[in-house]
């Protein structure tokens, strides 16, 4: 997920009915992986 230009993990619990999702935890590491422009 991708909120004003920042990643962020969202662990989620997934049944036979529904998707749980847990909570919501900023990520730098995710941010250089996924958002980076190939400058660092």
């Amino acid at each position: 997920m991708v909120v004003e230009d920042y990643a962020y993990l969202v662990p989620f619990v997934e049944s036979d009915e529904k998707i749980f999702l847990r909570t919501i935890i900023p990520s730098r590491k995710a941010t250089r992986q996924n958002l980076s422009d190939g400058n660092g």
